[in-house]
């Protein structure tokens, strides 16, 4: 787990739905950090602070377990021109590797992006490098 003291309440017990976003370039505001992950599922909150000098980092609560499972895969995702590392905020409650197509069960809109919790996180690159985000080959392999 990431040792912050987060304003956001923690849960005792681990939690899948948390995501911590870090080396997040200090220039970008709340928007430039949300839009991205915003294409993963709906946000129930997002907590941004300082990491360093030069970066910030977030932490990021989704409505679904989907949704952050498929958040981990903007890991080298570029935000504000800079390359941004993601990690569950409680690792034990993600396994490794990319996260299954799942079965898509909210029809409703849930970001300006559109619904993508339930797409396949290769559907969720292919929307992002169509809005213009930058990516390197690692991201769209653990997406395929």
């Amino acid at each position: 787990m990431v040792s912050v003291n987060w304003e956001t309440p923690l849960p005792t017990n681990p939690d899948p739905t948390f995501i911590v976003a870090q080396y997040i370039d200090k220039g970008a505001n709340e928007q430039q950090i949300r839009q991205p992950f915003e294409f993963c599922g709906e946000i129930e909150s997002i907590e941004i602070k300082e990491q360093d000098k030069e970066h910030n980092q977030a932490l990021i609560k989704f409505k679904r377990e989907a949704a952050a499972k498929t958040a981990l895969l903007l890991s080298e995702v570029q935000v504000n021109n800079v390359e941004i590392k993601v990690q569950a905020l409680f690792p034990q409650t993600h396994e490794a590797g990319a996260p299954p197509s799942y079965e898509r069960t909210d029809t409703q809109s849930s970001a300006a992006h559109g619904n993508y919790e339930g797409k396949p996180a290769l559907y969720v690159a292919h929307e992002l490098l169509a809005a213009g985000y930058m990516m390197g080959e690692r991201v769209l392999s653990r997406a395929s």
